[in-house]
């Protein structure tokens, strides 16, 4: 069970609710108490159930970059991942701007499928004092949105009456009732492994900056480990492997194979458009084989960067134009992608790009 919401709505005494004890801090404060992911575990029945508080949504004593980390260490935390989230929201004060826009937070940093595994706790339920919850959500449009973009799942919850152990049995079996509705299946965290291809000045780093949407301080580190659209991955920039040395380029792939075990999910073959396709490029895909194994051609897209470089001319009218490119595209089963590096505010070409590594991940295992 992962908590999310912001500062003072009760997540912290949910959590100690949900367990029995008091596990997690919590104070009358303005500040967020909680500066850090937290766990706690209880045997509730026959099972075990575990708890991750998480820091106050807004909170804007944090920077950007330390709240993703702070999501990260979550998503890590909650192996295999989270069966659910619980959106808190406290009863009896007013439903900020910021509390409207929770369920694309959440989107934006655990990923648009989260909100299949959403359920709204109103906490502070003794503030309804006999009002039935329904007629509560009735009186505001806003909190109906909100309720309906989490599919109509929400409980109510009473802190202060900690002993009432009814309204947790009650909150598992809702959250029971939603796990056997996704499959039975928790929210997938497991961490993609992207490899980077290409021949130097291809733009492999500027793809890698782009994907994480900043630049990089250290460009000589080849493993990042990073947050992006909420979801955990880790990508892997080799040197320029396809114009290099043997002996060099066979323990280059030794050290990404070591890296990425048990092995890649995807591998980004970069392409420079708009430049003279020299013979090792031509070559690529026999480099491929000879030197991976004809599977990795199964786990390859490849990204084409410089797409400003088209002028109004389409991507599909490029590689038209191109036999080599058309044969290429063709054995990486038709995955490709390109990236504007003008245009690196553009995260949509970010977000299309992790969809067709999602559905490589998914289609191929490794």
């Amino acid at each position: 069970i992962v908590l999310v919401g912001k500062t003072g709505s009760g997540k912290s005494s949910s959590g100690n609710t949900i367990l029995g004890r008091e596990c997690f801090s919590k104070a009358a404060s303005p500040g967020s108490v909680t500066k850090i992911c937290e766990k706690g575990e209880a045997q509730i029945g026959d099972r075990i159930i575990s708890v991750i508080d998480t820091p106050g949504l807004f909170d804007t004593t944090m920077t950007r970059q330390t709240m993703k980390a702070e999501i990260v260490r979550c998503v890590k935390m909650s192996v295999p991942g989270p069966h659910v989230f619980l959106l808190v929201i406290r009863l009896g004060v007013r439903f900020t701007e910021e509390e409207k826009k929770t369920v694309e937070w959440i989107q934006e940093n655990f990923g648009e499928a989260a909100t299949r595994y959403t359920i709204i706790l109103f906490t502070h339920a003794d503030y309804l004092k006999g009002k039935p919850l329904d007629l509560y959500i009735s009186e505001s449009k806003e909190l109906q949105a909100l309720v309906r973009k989490c599919g109509n799942r929400y409980h109510p919850f009473n802190n202060e009456d900690m002993e009432n152990r009814d309204q947790v049995t009650e909150l598992l079996e809702n959250i029971e009732i939603m796990v056997e509705v996704n499959g039975g299946q928790h929210y997938t965290n497991e961490i993609p492994r992207i490899v980077l291809l290409g021949k130097t000045g291809s733009g492999k780093t500027s793809a890698v900056e782009i994907i994480l949407g900043q630049m990089r301080s250290d460009r000589k580190n080849t493993v990042t480990e990073a947050c992006v659209a909420g979801k955990s991955m880790k990508i892997i920039d080799t040197p320029g492997l396809i114009d290099a040395p043997e002996k060099k380029m066979k323990d280059e792939i030794k050290k990404f194979v070591w890296m990425s075990a048990p092995g890649p999910h995807v591998f980004l073959l970069v392409i420079k458009l708009d430049t003279r396709l020299t013979n090792e490029e031509k070559n690529t895909e026999r480099w491929i084989l000879e030197n991976i194994g004809e599977r990795a051609l199964h786990h390859t897209i490849v990204l084409f960067t410089h797409a400003d470089c088209l002028r109004g001319k389409s991507l599909d009218e490029y590689i038209g134009e191109r036999r080599f490119l058309q044969l290429l595209v063709v054995d990486c089963g038709g995955s490709f992608h390109s990236f504007n590096n003008r245009d690196r505010d553009n995260n949509n070409q970010v977000t299309e790009l992790l969809e067709k590594i999602e559905n490589i991940a998914e289609k191929n295992e490794w």
